[in-house]
């Protein structure tokens, strides 16, 4: 006699199995939100994909850990499914900025076109290696007490 394994499937946004209502072991995958996860030894779900690619099609909940462009985001709040909208992200510190071994990080590089609304905080600053060309429909804000270079 052979055990199979059973995996819970849902198309609900948000669902995880309740609590208890599986074995230790068992897989459960949730399409909309593009997860897989497996049930903890305290009968609990335990999702397994901490990072997915952005899509417009998710939703996301505050602090899920996205990839999109080769950087790391993190939701400041739930997001709803729609196109991309930085303003509801916050970059998570050097996710690709910098090329080389992790003891001599000797090259940082950026994209040369902006094609999306950034903000220099007040208090801080940003620079870019140029040229840089900002996208039509896009901007770059400098609040005051801060500083943009590009060089």
């Amino acid at each position: 006699m052979t055990n199979r394994v059973q995996v819970a499937r849902s198309s609900v946004t948000g669902s995880r199995p309740a609590s208890g209502s599986h074995e230790p072991g068992e897989l459960y995958v949730n399409w909309p939100d593009k997860q897989l996860g497996v049930i903890d030894s305290n009968k609990l779900a335990l999702d397994l994909l901490v990072v997915r690619y952005f899509s417009e099609d998710s939703n996301y909940a505050k602090d899920s850990l996205i990839a999109r462009n080769g950087k790391i985001f993190r939701a400041r709040a739930a997001v709803t499914a729609a196109p991309w909208d930085r303003s509801h992200w916050d970059e998570v510190g050097g996710s690709g900025q910098m090329y080389g071994r992790e003891e001599n990080k000797a090259v940082f590089y950026n994209s040369q076109t902006v094609d999306e609304d950034i903000v220099v905080k007040s208090g801080s600053n940003g620079g870019s290696f140029g040229p840089v060309i900002v996208s039509a429909g896009f901007s770059v804000t400098v609040e005051p007490g801060s500083v943009w270079t590009v060089v």
